[in-house]
């Protein structure tokens, strides 16, 4: 009698029928996993809780801040807060410091965060308030500073000093600087004016001694401020500074006794030639509040949720100063886009908007020949858009550094100038809920080489299960030049957020969850948020051992498994006849003590079979393959 094995290594397959499917393909592999460089099918682990008291809402956000020299953070994003912990397996959040906690409070409608990190500070972007840039200390503050909104006021004849002789019609301008320093007296940040924030006094031939009087702060943050003006007849922004006090001084006096450039140090400016013009603008320009952002080329690449076309950039010695021209639009000329997610890729950056996703080859600089931010990008042709800032993440299948992203329609994978779909095996909208994919989350577990996708499920509004795309070259399929993962999904886990962790030097996935807590996945035997725990669930292909129209006697059914001692598990087969409705399961309980190919005892007389294994919180629990011993009946089913 012969012997036919079922292997069970290359994931579950919904998008062909079940009797199209190849040999160890599946028709269910649910909280099921594969190790690295092994055909054998686990089931999953737990999650523990990082912070044994759950905090006093749903975590929306979370990530991962490591600093050199300092104790790495877990920054998670509550209510109207951002709060923090030590890394490690277990901890407990208390508020990220700033300088006033009521200026740091969070607006409590956002829905992600994202995250980028430069010269071990990191800088938290959720798209609905002011960007933060999280110090080692740790604590919080403003990325770059409010542009100011109000010019100050001048009074010619109140200042110190002899003064000086403004002739008539000369003129002077005035524009302030609010500033934030730190303790040795280094200047952090600065704010930026505009045309409309400068006061002009126009001269008479008198002898004027001009008293600058300091309007509003904008910046709750700022320390000082400081004072700018123009030589006689100069325009904004070529001045100088005239003086600098702390930020409580309501005025500062011009004491120069000639109207020549102040002596002071210059305003900061940049300028740049742009389709044969040159301009010259103010180089601090305000940052933008962003949903997403990544360093690249050492300038800080984001969006600005005010102008959702407009990718922005930051000079390349300053994340906090924004040059007014150093932008440019995503979109082609019919169709306008929105930026979602950006991420750089080796020597690249990669724009993914809301319809297509776009490659930035370098960032333009003033010093160039010419200044031409749209020159840089190109698309990349037919490539659907993303659907999350944080539903995209780098990897590689061992053939250069790629970009997986999650699309409407599926996950896709491109290394910034050809891109493929490497979900081909789900049925995509049977499984996903489309409509709310914008709360998806992907990350990439570098230990267990796969990128784990939390996705809504059909009727679902948030992530309440994960799919694990495995990538490691053993799971990889397809060809050289259509590669795509094994896939084994439904995990049920949810996650309204996840990040990955180096603690104690492995790779660990954590996730964020609409109780409060912060769990650390895949340890133990609990599963702690989704109702009835793991249920370890393998179904095979469907098989035809004695061909179409002919029934086949499945003599015994064999289950080769790793040991697990004191695991029961239920191995079942399932009977198909063509005009009849499945068999019910015909099942047989099994102790898994030993490593070893265990009989059911099982018979089964069918024309086709499918082949299954299931158990009720396992832990761990490994397939090998199933093995029926088959002898064809030779009885036809044709009329």
């Amino acid at each position: 009698m012969p012997e036919t094995r079922i292997p069970l290594h290359l994931g579950r397959v919904t998008s062909r029928d079940a009797s199209l499917l190849a040999s160890g393909e599946m028709t269910t592999a649910q909280d099921a996993y594969y190790k690295p460089n092994s055909p054998t099918l686990w089931s999953v682990g737990g999650r523990v809780a990082f912070n044994a008291a759950p905090e006093a809402s749903a975590l929306i956000g979370a990530a991962f801040a490591e600093f050199t020299g300092a104790t790495s953070q877990f920054i998670v994003m509550r209510g109207t807060a951002y709060r923090t912990a030590a890394a490690g397996l277990t901890g407990s959040f208390g508020a990220l410091a700033g300088a006033d906690a009521s200026d740091y409070s969070l607006a409590g409608t956002v829905t992600t965060l994202d995250i980028t990190h430069y010269l071990n500070q990191h800088v938290l972007m959720n798209g609905v308030d002011r960007n933060r840039v999280v110090s080692s200390t740790p604590a919080q503050s403003f990325h770059g500073m409010l542009a100011a909104n109000a010019a100050p006021s001048v009074d010619v004849n109140l200042g110190a000093g002899a003064g000086f002789t403004l002739a008539s019609p000369d003129t002077m301008s005035y524009w302030v600087e609010e500033r934030v320093k730190n303790a040795a007296g280094a200047i952090l940040r600065r704010s930026v004016s505009a045309t409309a924030t400068v006061t002009t006094i126009t001269g008479t031939g008198a002898v004027v001694k001009p008293r600058v009087y300091r309007p509003i702060v904008i910046n709750p943050d700022a320390t000082h401020w400081a004072v700018y003006a123009t030589a006689n007849n100069g325009v904004f922004p070529i001045g100088a500074q005239i003086g600098e006090a702390a930020i409580g001084i309501a005025f500062i006096d011009d004491t120069r006794t000639t109207p020549a450039l102040p002596g002071g140090t210059s305003y900061q400016t940049l300028s740049a030639s742009i389709t044969g013009t040159t301009f010259i603008v103010p180089k601090n320009g305000a940052a933008p509040v962003s949903s997403t952002g990544d360093i690249f080329e050492d300038s800080l690449l984001c969006n600005d949720v005010a102008n959702p076309t407009k990718v922005v950039f930051s000079t390349d010695d300053d994340i906090n100063a924004f040059p007014s021209f150093n932008s440019f639009n995503i979109g082609d000329t019919k169709k306008r886009d929105l930026v979602v997610a950006i991420r750089a890729l080796d020597n690249i950056a990669i724009i993914l908007g809301r319809d297509g996703i776009y490659r930035l080859n370098t960032l333009p600089r003033p010093s160039d020949t010419t200044f031409s931010p749209a020159r840089v990008k190109s698309k990349v042709h037919f490539a659907q858009g993303c659907v999350s800032p944080v539903a995209a993440a780098t990897f590689s299948f061992g053939q250069g550094l790629r970009l997986a992203y999650v699309s409407r329609y599926g996950i896709l994978v491109t290394d910034g100038s050809d891109w493929d779909v490497i979900t081909d095996d789900m049925d995509w909208e049977a499984e996903v809920n489309v409509a709310a994919l914008s709360t998806a989350v992907l990350v990439n577990n570098p230990r267990m080489y796969r990128l784990e996708f939390f996705y809504p499920a059909p009727g679902d509004t948030r992530p309440t299960r994960c799919a694990f795309l495995h990538y490691h070259p053993a799971h990889a399929k397809g060809s050289d030049t259509n590669i795509r993962a094994n896939v084994t999904w439904p995990v049920r886990r949810d996650a309204n957020a996840a990040f990955v962790a180096q603690v104690g030097g492995i790779d660990i996935v954590f996730t964020a969850n609409a109780n409060g807590t912060l769990y650390q996945n895949d340890v133990g035997t609990v599963e702690p948020v989704i109702e009835g725990g793991i249920r370890f669930v393998v179904e095979s292909g469907e098989a035809y051992p004695g061909g179409l129209g002919t029934e086949s006697r499945v003599v015994n059914f064999y289950v080769h498994h790793q040991a697990a001692p004191g695991q029961l598990g239920t191995a079942y087969v399932i009977e198909r006849n063509a005009g009849q409705d499945d068999y019910p399961v015909n099942s047989e309980a099994l102790a898994l003590d030993r490593r070893e190919a265990t009989p059911t005892d099982r018979e089964s007389l069918a024309e086709s079979f499918i082949c299954g294994f299931a158990a009720t919180t396992p832990g761990p629990i490994g397939l090998d393959y199933f093995a029926v011993i088959v002898e064809p009946s030779g009885q036809s089913k044709e009329p």
